[in-house]
């Protein structure tokens, strides 16, 4: 019995290293709670958060679909495959892929294990700054932390960055100012890969490094040995002949690819140079000198992999850093915010009202206390001091802006402030740091268990707002906002067959990055086409595409697809006409989705020539589109070639077939009808033949734009003012007012040489000659036509002229006085508030 008292104490009091056993279980016990927490959020959620995250997803199937065939090149081909962002993450997930298949679950795996070791290298940093209960206390408050709970769960870079920073600053700790060689050697290669995740990486570290050297007696002595140092030739010789043989073994198999890079061939020179000069300084003796050129080498070696292809990146990164880009202001250090945004980040963003108020003062205040003792700081401490200022600072001033900037620095901040409270009495720190440790517990509950959304909605004020922060399954991840499977599985047309999904969504809920995982996963033939983006098509992307996805409420996208879908919501005459709903998606925050499919047997037939042969008939139908006319299509094909081009249309009917509908749509289409037909499209022209006046054609067989005249009313008796000896009009009838962009109805019985021989051209001149409209027709005792009076036709009184030539020669036939045409009656032409129906 003498011993329980003891065992107590040991259990809750463990030393270090008497009781690791005991240690070491409470961290597996820490790190199996947690990592189950992550695990059974992963597999309950369908919802993919985040936009960047599905990007990141479609990268790594990209990347397996590239060494799936395991030719030589083809891992450099996987390093090299992205012109902006570097591979880490994507290389990560391949092993998850290779053992359990490709998945959006088996990807999240990467960030999950990635927790796990996150929590084990904050737990040894802890233990070596403060002993066994600073450090599961850290490895605790890390893994409850708000925003890395969300990175552990959703597929971005901050976790890996997470982690390799530790992986630095602990390797940077155990170095003892670059005298350890391996522990050197660790720092660097931390931060080569970690440069290989995303090109942050090293803020978290430049100034722990900078700490590290300013406080090292040995800087000057150093610089001395450097500039007398003497080459050792054969050391040099060997480590370049190295250098050469891994920069060919790396790429030479892949030449033909890298050679389209920006070095080129300049590619093989600088990895010899650079592997070399690595494995030169590698061989030195180890001095803190070496140790620091080691370490730095082995950074620059790694990292090399894809910086040195990719060098054209910096272009985009300044870009990214310091420009203007999406909703980022530019770089202006004079802007005061820029200091304070990250503190908002992590208030409002993370640790929300209630956790910021408990921890942060209490936390904070020791370290406030003794702001003249920090430069005595023990070096583990101060470590964790410089990244945080370090990045903090850097980080204040780039463009580029995120609260998942903070995640690499989460860790340190939850050591700093557990290791503040060794200055308040024993009890009340205990106390402290266990109401923290409750109170981030209740908030990763929040986060991972629905069961919790009543108490999550009751206090919401309380915690962070971020848009990682979610359940798994209510609110924005509630399972009916995964509409994409079902969308794809209408979509995905039968085998051999291909279509083209617009995408006008674009939400936090539901937006293209699942859409085109999911398409390469199950190779579809589906093309997904953002037009939510400021580059994107606009409305011929919406013609384009057989299908499209939108929906109404909030929707985050750039003006030109704003502009589309007002015109979709307005009622646009050529996508009512071309499209049908096909599907609807009652969504969990009372707002819609829609699938549209277009009209049609299947996908557009190409069009011979390109799009560019039916860019003159929409020129044709923008100038000639007027309040009478309405635009009639023969094929939805001709409507899909000329919707491309976006003629302003005010009215139209798509007509596949002479069915009772199409005959319907077109008993009521009246006044001008601008007719898009070909060759397959002859019930359509024999109908506006019988029941309208063909004014003009143009364009070829394949696509024509055909006037034709409709007029409501009955034609009234027109006079004839000359008549020629061997012709003459027995009965005219027609229209004696038309308004700009009418046509002119024309019926006519013709005595004389009417066998066909001879043609007609019947023009409307102004009073100065000018010709206003014109049609030519073959001679016959009846006539049936029409005149185009175009809508940029002036008012004004015309008259109707006939010229007859031969119909061989073209020779034109003259009148009795010599005339080369003769009058046949006068139209006025007039504008109306209303058409005229005379």
């Amino acid at each position: 019995m003498a011993e329980q008292p003891n065992l107590w104490r040991r259990l809750l009091r463990p030393r270090w290293p008497a009781d690791r056993a005991i240690v070491y279980s409470y961290l597996c016990a820490i790190l199996a709670l947690l990592l189950a927490g992550d695990l059974f959020w992963v597999l309950r959620n369908e919802v993919l958060i985040g936009r960047d995250a599905g990007a990141h997803l479609h990268r790594t199937l990209a990347v397996a679909e590239i060494i799936s065939s395991g030719a030589p090149d083809r891992l450099f081909q996987a390093f090299t495959f992205h012109s902006y962002r570097p591979p880490g993450l994507y290389l990560a997930a391949q092993p998850f892929y290779a053992l359990l298949g490709p998945s959006m679950d088996h990807a999240q795996l990467v960030n999950i294990t990635l927790a796990g070791v996150v929590l084990v290298l904050v737990f040894r940093y802890g233990l070596r700054m403060g002993g066994p209960r600073l450090a599961l206390a850290a490895a605790l408050m890390t893994g409850l932390w708000p925003l890395l709970t969300a990175m552990s769960r959703l597929f971005y870079l901050e976790l890996f960055v997470t982690a390799l920073t530790l992986l630095g600053l602990l390797a940077l700790l155990n170095s003892d100012g670059f005298a350890n060689r391996r522990w050197s050697l660790f720092w660097g290669v931390a931060i080569g890969v970690g440069l290989l995740v995303k090109w942050t990486m090293p803020l978290y570290l430049a100034a722990p490094l900078f700490y590290v050297l300013w406080r090292q007696p040995w800087r000057r002595e150093a610089w001395a040995a450097a500039r007398s140092h003497r080459v050792d030739w054969r050391r040099a010789v060997f480590a370049l002949s190295a250098g050469v043989l891994l920069a060919a073994l790396w790429y030479l198999p892949a030449r033909a690819h890298a050679r389209h890079l920006l070095l080129g061939d300049w590619l093989l020179v600088g990895w010899a140079l650079l592997w070399g000069a690595f494995l030169y300084v590698a061989r030195l003796p180890a001095t803190p000198v070496a140790n620091l050129a080691g370490g730095l080498l082995a950074a620059l070696s790694v990292a090399s992999l894809w910086y040195l292809p990719r060098l054209d990146f910096i272009t985009e990164l300044l870009y990214v850093g310091f420009g203007a880009y999406g909703s980022h202001e530019p770089f202006d250090p004079l802007r005061l915010s820029n200091y304070t945004r990250y503190f908002r980040y992590l208030i409002r963003f993370d640790l929300g009202l209630l956790a910021a108020l408990l921890i942060l003062p209490l936390g904070l205040w020791p370290w406030l206390k003794r702001l003249r003792a920090w430069r005595q700081a023990a070096p583990d401490t101060a470590l964790l001091w410089w990244s945080l200022a370090g990045a903090w600072a850097v980080l204040s001033l780039l463009t580029q802006d995120n609260e998942r900037n903070l995640v690499p620095l989460i860790p340190v901040i939850a050591l700093l402030l557990l290791r503040g409270l060794h200055v308040y009495p024993p009890r009340l720190a205990g106390s402290l740091a266990g109401l923290w440790l409750l109170t981030l517990a209740l908030h990763w509950g929040i986060l991972t268990f629905d069961a919790f959304t009543p108490l999550h909605q009751a206090t919401r004020p309380l915690w962070g707002i971020s848009g990682f922060l979610q359940r798994p399954a209510s609110g924005p991840t509630a399972p009916d906002y995964w509409i994409a499977p079902d969308v794809l599985a209408t979509v995905n047309p039968p085998p051999g067959g291909e279509t083209i999904l617009g995408m006008l969504i674009n939400t936090p809920e539901i937006h293209r990055g699942p859409f085109r995982y999911l398409i390469d996963l199950d190779d579809l033939s589906i093309d997904l086409l953002a037009l939510t983006e400021v580059d994107s098509p606009g409305w011929p992307g919406v013609i384009e595409s057989s299908w499209l996805l939108f929906k109404d409420g909030e929707n985050d996208i750039e003006p030109p697809g704003l502009a589309v879908l007002e015109r979709i919501h307005a009622g646009d005459p050529m996508f009512d006409a071309l499209y049908a709903e096909a599907r609807r998606y009652p969504l969990p925050d009372g707002d819609t989705a829609y699938l549209y499919r277009r009209n049609g047997p299947g996908e557009p037939r190409k069009l011979p020539g390109g799009l560019e042969r039916t860019a003159p008939l929409a020129a044709q139908v923008e100038q000639w589109m007027s309040r009478h006319a309405t635009l009639l299509f023969g094929h939805v094909d001709l409507a899909v070639w000329l919707g491309i081009h976006d003629p302003p249309i005010e009215r139209m009917a798509l007509i596949d077939e002479l069915d009772d509908v199409a005959l319907d749509a077109l008993e009521a289409a009246t006044g001008t009808l601008l007719a898009v037909l070909s060759y397959n499209t002859p019930a359509l022209q024999h109908w506006l033949d019988d029941y309208a006046y063909r004014a003009l054609e143009i364009g070829d067989d394949l696509a024509a734009l055909a006037v034709y005249g409709r007029p409501t009313a009955p034609l009234v008796a027109l006079p004839v003012e000359d008549e020629w000896d061997d012709l003459r009009f027995v009965r005219l009838a027609g229209r004696t007012a038309v308004e700009p962009g009418e046509v002119i109805p024309l019926e006519a019985d013709v005595a004389g040489q009417v066998d066909g021989s001879r043609k007609m051209s019947l023009r409307l001149l102004g009073v100065e000659g000018e010709p206003a409209a014109q049609t030519d027709l073959d001679l016959w005792p009846h006539l049936r036509t029409g005149l185009f009076v175009s809508p940029a036709t002036p008012p004004g009184r015309y008259r109707l002229v006939a010229i007859v030539y031969d119909r061989v020669t073209l020779e034109p036939i003259p009148g009795p006085m010599n005339e080369p045409y003769f009058s046949v009656t006068s139209v006025v032409v007039q504008r109306n508030e209303e058409p005229s129906h005379e």
